[in-house]
C-alpha cells in the first residue's frame, strides 16, 4: 500500500472557533446552529446536538468562521487535546477548537481523516506549544501537521471496514438511551405520586470512597478496580479507571462496591452526575456509592436518584468548587417501597437493566476491536485484498 505525505492545510481548510459575546443576547435567542465546545467532542463519532446553541444573527456576525457539515472538530488546549468528532451540520467551534472543513473529497475521506485523527491524541500531547496556564496546539501549528494518507480508494475500504463496527457501536447506543427512557417512564408510573416516607440513610448505606496513598507502590496495580469521578459522566460504568491492591483497599477509606451500585459525582466539574456500576469496584473521595439494605432496591434507587438528582445537588456548597457531601446524600428525602411493590417493580425492570448491560459490554468489546484494526488498516499491515466487506 502507497502512501503520500500531506500536511492538514492541504487536506481543506482550516479554521479556528470562536465564542460569539454573552453580552449580546440576541446571539443565543434561538437554536439556529449549534455551537460546539470541547464537551460536545466526547460523546460520539459525530455531532449531532451540543449543550449550546447560537442565533441566525451570530451567523451574520461571525459566518467566516463557521463550518461545514462533514468538517473535523479537534480539541487543540489542555487535558482533551486530540478530542476529536465529525459536524453533523453547519455550526460554529469556540476557540479551543481547530477544524478542517471544505474538505477536497476527491483526494480524501473525511472519515478516513477523522479515524487517522483520531490515533494521534498522544502526538497532540507531545507537541502542544506550552500556553500560560496550559499546553495548546494553535493554527498554524496544526495546519502544518503531517500525517501519510493511500489512495482515495483504499481510503474508503478502511473506512467501511472500520464504520460497520462504529455503526453498531452507534446502535447500541440508542438502544440504550430508548431502554433508559423506558425504564425512566416505568419508575414514573409506579413512584412518582408516592409520599416520601424515608430519608435515604434508612433504605441504603451511603459510602464515600478513599484513594489509597499514591506514595505507597504496594497499593496499586492490583486486581481490584478503582474509579475516579470521571467515570462517573459514563452511562454505565463497565471497566475501572486504575487498579488497586487488597493491601490498598485496607489501607485507605475507599469501599468495594458491589455490581448494581448506583454512584453520585459530588464535587468539581461532574458534580451531581448519577452511574451505575457493572462491576464490582472501588471509587475515590468524589464519589459516593449508594448501597441498599435490600439488594432487591438497587434498580429503584438508581432510577429514583437519577430522575431527582437536582434536589439533592440543590444543596450544594463552596465557592470555586462548588460540592455536595455524604449527608446531604444520606438526608435526601425517597418514598420507601414496599416487597410487592419492588418485586413487581424489578419484574418489569431487571430484564431491561441487563440488556443495557449486555449492550455496553458489547460496545466496549467492539470498541476494542475497531481501536486494534485501526493503526494496522492505517499503516499497511493488513492486507485489504483479502477483506472482503
Amino acid at each position: 500500500m502507497e502512501f503520500r505525505n500531506i500536511k492538514f492545510k492541504d487536506i481543506g481548510t482550516i479554521i479556528t472557533g470562536t465564542t460569539p459575546s454573552t453580552k449580546n443576547e440576541q446571539y443565543y435567542i434561538s437554536n439556529d446552529y449549534m455551537f460546539v465546545g470541547p464537551s460536545d467532542l466526547k460523546t460520539s463519532k459525530y455531532i449531532k446536538q451540543t449543550e449550546k446553541s447560537i442565533s441566525n444573527e451570530a451567523y451574520n456576525k461571525y459566518s467566516n468562521r463557521f463550518i461545514d457539515k462533514n468538517s473535523i472538530c479537534v480539541d487543540c488546549i489542555g487535558s482533551d487535546m486530540g478530542n476529536v468528532a465529525i459536524t453533523s451540520d453547519k455550526c460554529l467551534t469556540n476557540q479551543q477548537i481547530n477544524s478542517i472543513t471544505e474538505i477536497d473529497t476527491n483526494k480524501f475521506d473525511y472519515e478516513y481523516i477523522y479515524y487517522i485523527l483520531s490515533t494521534m491524541k498522544n502526538y497532540f500531547h507531545q507537541i502542544g506549544q506550552n500556553g500560560s496556564t496550559m499546553p495548546i496546539i494553535n493554527k498554524s501549528l496544526f495546519e502544518d501537521i503531517e500525517i501519510q494518507v493511500p489512495s482515495i480508494a483504499i481510503q474508503r475500504k478502511i473506512v467501511s471496514i472500520l464504520s460497520k463496527l462504529d455503526e453498531k457501536i452507534e446502535l447500541n447506543n440508542q438502544i440504550n438511551n430508548d431502554l433508559q427512557d423506558y425504564l425512566k417512564t416505568i419508575y414514573k408510573a409506579s413512584f412518582q405520586n408516592k409520599k416520601n416516607n424515608s430519608t435515604l440513610a434508612d433504605i441504603a448505606d451511603c459510602c464515600l470512597g478513599g484513594t489509597p496513598s499514591r506514595a505507597i507502590s504496594k497499593y496499586w496495580n492490583g486486581n481490584i478496580n478503582w474509579i475516579n469521578s470521571g467515570e462517573v459522566n459514563k452511562f454505565r460504568i463497565i471497566k475501572a479507571s486504575e487498579k488497586i491492591t487488597q493491601d490498598g483497599l485496607e489501607h485507605s477509606s475507599t469501599k468495594l462496591l458491589r455490581k448494581g451500585t448506583t454512584v453520585i459525582a459530588i464535587t468539581g466539574a461532574t458534580l451531581g452526575q448519577v452511574s451505575r456500576l457493572e462491576i464490582d469496584s472501588c471509587a475515590n473521595q468524589s464519589v459516593v456509592g449508594i448501597i441498599p439494605i435490600d439488594n432487591k432496591l438497587n434498580n429503584y434507587i438508581y432510577l429514583n436518584i437519577f430522575t431527582n438528582i437536582n434536589k439533592i445537588i440543590s444543596n450544594q456548597t463552596g465557592g470555586a468548587q462548588q460540592h455536595i457531601n455524604k449527608n446531604d446524600i444520606k438526608n435526601y428525602k425517597i418514598y420507601k417501597p414496599n416487597l410487592e411493590e419492588i418485586q413487581e417493580f424489578n419484574k418489569n425492570t431487571l430484564p431491561v437493566f441487563n440488556k443495557i448491560s449486555i449492550n455496553c459490554f458489547e460496545n466496549e468489546t467492539l470498541e476494542q476491536l475497531r481501536d486494534t484494526l485501526l493503526p494496522k488498516l492505517m499503516n499497511g499491515e493488513i492486507d485489504l485484498d483479502k477483506i472482503d466487506i
